[in-house]
This record gives C-alpha cells, sequence and structure tokens, in this order.
C-alpha cells in the first residue's frame, strides 16, 4: 500500500530524520525504550503524530521517559494481542528445520 512504511530497528537519528522528511503524518511506535523520547518529541515538532503503544503487558513497566512525552495517543499491549499474534508451533523454516515456540512464549 502506498503511504505504508515499516520501520525496524530505529536509532534515535533515524527517527527524527525519516520522520522528519514527511513521509508519514502518523507514527505508530511500539517501544519501551527511553532513549526515543526526545525523538518522538521533536518529530512531533514538524507535524507528525505520535501513537505509543507499550509492548509490556502490565503499565507500570512503561518507560519513565516514554510516560513523561506527550504524544497523540497511548495504546497498550493487552494480553489478547499477544496470544493472537503466535506464530504456529512449529515453525518450518524453507531448509525443513523445525523452530519450535518456548514453553514461556506461550
Amino acid at each position: 500500500m502506498a503511504g505504508i512504511y515499516t520501520l525496524l530497528a530505529l536509532s534515535r537519528t533515524s527517527v527524527v530524520v525519516i520522520l522528519g522528511t514527511h513521509v508519514c503524518q502518523t507514527a505508530l511506535v511500539v517501544t519501551n525504550d527511553s532513549d526515543l523520547a526526545y525523538p518522538l518529541e521533536v518529530v512531533q515538532t514538524f507535524g507528525v503524530r505520535v501513537i505509543l503503544v507499550n509492548p509490556f503487558l502490565q503499565a507500570r513497566h512503561g518507560a519513565a521517559g516514554l510516560r513523561r512525552i506527550p504524544v497523540y495517543r497511548r495504546l497498550q499491549l493487552q494480553e489478547h494481542h499477544r496470544r493472537e499474534s503466535q506464530l504456529p508451533d512449529p515453525v518450518l523454516t524453507a531448509q525443513g528445520r523445525s523452530l519450535v515456540r518456548p514453553d514461556t512464549w506461550t
């Protein structure tokens, strides 16, 4: 789809550079990394709306640095999100190798 970007493992600098170039109007950021607090504040000055998703199931585990910044919207990952997003167990690779989900992931 045009206009949809998937950005993984962003550094602080790349957040500002990518989102500050007006490639999107809204950024959905799934992180609990306080190092991204300032870059997320900066990109909002460019008019980018930030929706921040805490990937931890308990809100109290949210990084303090991220809790202090104003964002367009905050979302909390829920247990059903994690449960409904599991890959099949096992997963077979193209080479025929079987990857088994650790018991702690269920």
